[in-house]
């Protein structure tokens, strides 16, 4: 460990401390970083493999994680640059919004066990990703404080012929589907339009019952379109 005084005399003389790490032992540390940072992002890309650019996260927690190790490697192999790096990392501001606070809490591990692997605490660092990352895959497993939900909420959109179609088919269809249904925007097309509402399902065949429902739109027109989709 440097003195204040020895830090000073380095800093008067011009004069660089001298490295307490050699090259074996820097790839070493880089190395175990990057191994473990794979092991991170393929365990985040699990997580979240439905999310179309999950490999920018993973990439990014791959540098963060590598390059967080060689910054603690430089700190703590010499204090003169310690106060230099500070110096210019605090005026630097990141804008970059994370998606949820789970890539948070991804980018914090990777954070961490880069400064474990750079601090050459090697079986604190392993411990922790394998710990951390294991934990994160059993409570996403077991969606842990997920509640339940009521149902399946779909989307789904009444076509009719402008030739048949009459301002009292809103009205008869809200008291077909009663409180059960919500209309969400009605679009007027060339020769058609288009009714698009939202219901709450218990089960994807709860979707006869919509058709059943519409039996007496489709009798007053019968090139009515239904279209169901899940929200």
């Amino acid at each position: 460990m440097y003195h204040m005084t020895e830090i000073m005399n380095s800093i008067n003389n011009k004069a660089p401390l001298i490295w307490d790490y050699t090259v074996f032992s820097s790839i070493l540390q880089l190395s175990l970083a990057l191994i473990l940072m794979l092991f991170l992002a393929l365990i985040y890309k699990k997580l979240n493999s439905d999310v179309e650019d999950s490999h920018i996260m993973m990439h990014a927690m791959v540098y963060i994680g590598v390059i967080m190790t060689g910054t603690i490697m430089l700190i703590s192999s010499n204090p003169v640059v310690a106060i230099g790096l500070f110096g210019a990392i605090s005026i630097v501001r990141f804008r970059t919004a994370l998606r949820s606070p789970i890539d948070t809490s991804f980018i914090f591990l990777c954070v961490v066990v880069g400064i474990s692997c750079g601090l050459g605490m090697f079986l604190h660092a392993t411990i922790l990703t394998f710990f951390t990352g294991g934990l994160m895959v059993v409570l996403n497993r077991i969606s842990f404080g997920k509640t339940e939900t009521s149902g399946i909420r779909c989307n789904f959109t009444i076509s009719i012929s402008k030739q048949f179609f009459q301002p009292e088919m809103i009205e008869q269809m809200n008291a077909l589907f009663k409180d059960k249904t919500r209309l969400l925007e009605i679009k007027t097309k060339k020769k058609r339009i288009k009714l698009k509402y939202s219901r709450q399902l218990s089960s994807l065949n709860d979707t006869k019952e919509i058709r059943k429902i519409l039996e007496p739109i489709y009798k007053q027109d019968p090139s009515m379109k239904l279209a169901i989709e899940k929200k």
